[in-house]
């Protein structure tokens, strides 16, 4: 009960919404296993979408602002502010989805933008330095 009074409202009608909905319907909001988890999840989405080359930061939020907005429609995303970067953005978006969901679309936006890049977009290849 403590855990969801710290929540707040938005995130609480987006569980009221995913429990009436039925099992099977919707993915849990916010699952977290610890902190540590958390901060790993957050390292290793940076670090997949950082792995997609000839894309400014704005257009691959953009992407990713879509993927989310696709299962979570009424998730409470804040606009993406260039000077604020990249972390704190996907850092509030963890705190709405949670960490598995956002490995889960920064996955699917590096995919999709590898898979439907032109020739010169490729992944990193940092072991070539």
């Amino acid at each position: 009960m403590h855990e969801i009074q710290q929540w707040g409202a938005e995130k609480v009608v987006l569980e009221v919404k995913r429990l009436k909905a039925g099992p099977g319907q919707s993915r849990p909001i916010n699952e977290k296993n610890s902190v540590a988890d958390d901060a790993e999840a957050l390292e290793k989405a940076i670090a997949i979408l950082r792995t997609v080359r000839n894309i400014s930061t704005s257009a691959l939020i953009e992407v990713l602002w879509k993927s989310v907005k696709t299962e979570w429609p009424e998730a409470p995303l804040e606009e993406f502010r260039e000077k604020e970067g990249l972390r704190r953005w996907l850092t509030q978006v963890e705190k709405i989805i949670g960490p598995s969901e956002l490995l889960h679309h920064a996955t699917l936006v590096r995919n999709t933008l590898i898979h439907r890049a032109p020739d010169g977009w490729s992944i990193r290849d940092d072991d070539a330095k």
